[in-house]
């Protein structure tokens, strides 16, 4: 198996993960796209239509689509901006909030199947190569 496929293999595991969880926990309706939004905003804390347009690359028409179907859900909410009354200010619900947090502990148990599947070399060998990685990607993602 190359590395292409081994890596979108661990990426679709995480995905079911998430998606698994995400349906215990009764919200099924959030999409793998929208869920990308709440985890911006999350770790935003609050955010305007431009921020989260350019955080994560994708036009303001779209991110104003989700911001209303993630609202309409009671997962966000949006505020006029006092700073420019044109703008809106997007923070997370209590239960966006809630979502968020409880979906850390899917990421803390990704993280332990990981950490309990390589020894300490090998983590510290993929921390340097996922960094350098990153690194190399970032410098040829369109901003």
């Amino acid at each position: 198996m190359s590395w292409v496929d081994s890596f979108n293999q661990l990426f679709y595991a995480y995905n079911r993960m998430m998606n698994a969880s995400s349906n215990c926990r009764g919200h099924s309706e959030i999409t793998v796209a929208s869920y990308q939004y709440l985890a911006a905003i999350f770790d935003a804390t609050q955010i305007t239509v431009t921020g989260l347009s350019e955080v994560l690359g994708v036009k303001k028409a779209s991110v104003t689509q989700m911001i209303d179907s993630l609202s309409h859900k009671g997962y966000i909410k949006k505020t006029i901006n006092d700073g420019d009354k044109r703008s809106y200010v997007i923070e997370l619900t209590e239960k966006g909030k809630r979502l968020m947090e409880s979906d850390n502990n899917i990421h803390k148990q990704f993280e332990e199947h990981i950490t309990k599947s390589l020894d300490s070399h090998e983590l510290k060998q993929l921390e340097k190569l996922l960094a350098r990685l990153t690194a190399e990607v970032q410098k040829h993602v369109i901003k």
